[in-house]
């Protein structure tokens, strides 16, 4: 086989390899983003029970989010005082292990980090963690949630159940993408340079 001819196959194969690694950067991504929530409300006697399935062996969060843009320190106090719901998951009637987060504490008086425990503060949405489990996307799964602190404010503000990837996971795959998306660009411009290089030859060969 000839130069001219290897620079013509690695051109090819080359960005054969950069399309892949660009398709399956894509398909991660898209696949990191995905969620699974339910509305919920956090009334007296609300219970909900659902089953679903994950996406990939992984660990996955289970977190209580409600929209709302009212004053920090007054959706604070709204969150504070224990966990809104109960939850539990189970797979084929057996209990699922959840590590749970501590639930935030009120103590008039006491300043402490405890105040918070699991509680969220986001630009558009407020919540509680409430436990992490270990997920396998072979299984089926129900989760059971039941409304054990009613706060009639929060059940004004779209309140939903949110199962989706812990957020170390999703580091993780950030990781795995960024070396894709760097693979992919690599191979694209080995595959410019070794396509160049064949029509050069061909040039000084006519």
């Amino acid at each position: 086989m000839t130069f001219r001819s290897c620079t013509k196959w690695a051109a090819i194969i080359l960005a054969a390899l950069a399309g892949s690694t660009l398709i399956t950067a894509v398909w991660r991504m898209g696949r990191g983003e995905r969620t699974i929530s339910w509305p919920i409300q956090i009334v007296s006697n609300f219970t909900l029970q659902q089953q679903f399935r994950v996406w990939r062996s992984a660990r996955y969060r289970v977190s209580v989010y409600c929209s709302g843009s009212a004053a920090r320190e007054h959706l604070e106090k709204l969150l504070q005082g224990g966990n809104l719901v109960r939850v539990e998951v189970t797979e084929s009637g057996t209990a699922v292990p959840l590590d749970y987060f501590p639930e935030p504490l009120f103590r008039p008086g006491i300043v402490s980090t405890d105040e918070l425990g699991n509680i969220v503060l986001g630009p558009d949405e407020v919540g509680q963690d409430i436990a992490d489990f270990s997920g396998d996307p072979a299984k089926h799964y129900r989760v059971m949630c039941s409304t054990i602190r009613p706060v009639p404010k929060l059940d004004e503000m779209n309140p939903k159940l949110v199962i989706a990837l812990d957020p170390l996971e999703g580091k993780s795959e950030m990781v795995s993408n960024l070396f894709l998306l760097v693979a992919t660009a690599a191979a694209a411009i080995l595959a410019l340079v070794a396509s160049l290089i064949y029509v050069a030859l061909h040039e000084r060969r006519a």
